[in-house]
Parts: C-alpha cells; sequence; structure tokens
C-alpha cells in the first residue's frame, strides 16, 4: 500500500499526467516550452510539478491520502532526513522516503529510460528537479530502489541508483522519510470528516 500511496502522491498535481517530459502525452508547460527550459533553479521547481517539499509534506502531514480499496484516509507522521547515511535505517523501517531527484539529460535516453538503472555519469547535464520515493536498500549491491512521477520510465516508473549516484541526484538534505497512520477522528465534528471523500 506504502508504493502505491506515494505513485498516487506524487503523480497528483503534475500537469504531464506521469508521462515523460516532452513525450506526446505530456500537457501544459512541460510540452509546450522544452523539457529544460522550465526549471531555471532545482531549489526553487520542480520539472512538470506544481508542489514543493513543505507543500507535500504538509499534504501527507495534515490533509491525508485516501486509500483507494477501503477508502480510509491515512495521514503520515514525517521525519526530516540529513544526509544519505540515514536512508539504509529509515527504510529498514518500512518508511519510504519523498526526496527531490536532480534529473540529469542522459536519464531520458536509452538504456537508462527503458531499464531505470542509474550510476554516476560523466558528463552530467541538469535539467531540474523532481520529488520521488526511495522504496528500497539493498546492502549486499548499495542501490537504492526509486519510485519516479514517470510512469514510463525505468520499469512502470521504477529505478535503480548506484549508492554513488544516490549521494550525487537525490538531495537526501531535503528528503524526509513518512510513516502512514490512519487519520484520527477530530473530537471537534460529529463523527464526519471535514474533508473532502
Amino acid at each position: 500500500m506504502a508504493i502505491e500511496q506515494c505513485r498516487r502522491l506524487l503523480q497528483r498535481d503534475y500537469p504531464c499526467n506521469g508521462n515523460l517530459p516532452g513525450s506526446k502525452g505530456a500537457q501544459g508547460r512541460v510540452g509546450d516550452k522544452g523539457f529544460g527550459r522550465v526549471i531555471p533553479d532545482p531549489g526553487k521547481a520542480h520539472i512538470g510539478s506544481r508542489l514543493s517539499v513543505p507543500e507535500i509534506r504538509h499534504i501527507v502531514d495534515f490533509v491525508g491520502v485516501k486509500a483507494r480499496k477501503s477508502g480510509r484516509r491515512y495521514i503520515a507522521r514525517s521525519y526530516s532526513l540529513k544526509s544519505f547515511a540515514e536512508v539504509p535505517a529509515q527504510l529498514e523501517m518500512g518508511r519510504p522516503i519523498l526526496v527531490p531527484i536532480l534529473v540529469q539529460d542522459w536519464w531520458f535516453k536509452r538504456p537508462v529510460l527503458k531499464t531505470g538503472f542509474v550510476d554516476v555519469h560523466a558528463k552530467d547535464q541538469f535539467l531540474g528537479s523532481v520529488i520521488g520515493a526511495e522504496l528500497g536498500w539493498d546492502p549486499a549491491t548499495e542501490r537504492v530502489q526509486l519510485l519516479s512521477p514517470w510512469s514510463t520510465w525505468g520499469r512502470g516508473g521504477m529505478g535503480v541508483l548506484t549508492q554513488e549516484a544516490a549521494v550525487k541526484y537525490l538531495n537526501s538534505a531535503e528528503a524526509c522519510s513518512i510513516e502512514a497512520v490512519l487519520m484520527p477522528k477530530s473530537p471537534f465534528s460529529s463523527g464526519r470528516s471535514a474533508l473532502p471523500p
């Protein structure tokens, strides 16, 4: 359920509707102006997104995410990370990590486009940033499993980064792990939620 909640949250407010920027299915700012010109500053904006990390944290902490099958609303306790060194322990506790990804141009070329396997590249050309979710850590290979907002990138939006690539391309200083819990009922209402369904 955590993967589905992360995917829904990542794709919630993207004008490109989960497609790769510049692809035939892209809409809005990304398709109209071209991929590289959309994001001038990685600290202030995200490729194809209108939400920042603090806004997403507010949504998961206070508004919540509705489960598709049960209809229950979940909120999260979010925990700020200071560096990549904290990632394995947070994932071991079952907490996915929302993280800004510093996207490079070669990520949208073969073989990375199809495999989602990312290692450090000698000729990096920064395109912008986007929010993703770290979902797994393999200590044997020292690789991170990453969920992107693009369902056509990698393997269904999933990719794998080496530890060196994760340190370089994932902004762990702005990341937060999330622990989903059922949203408590408000003591101020008559049992009905003030939130929309």
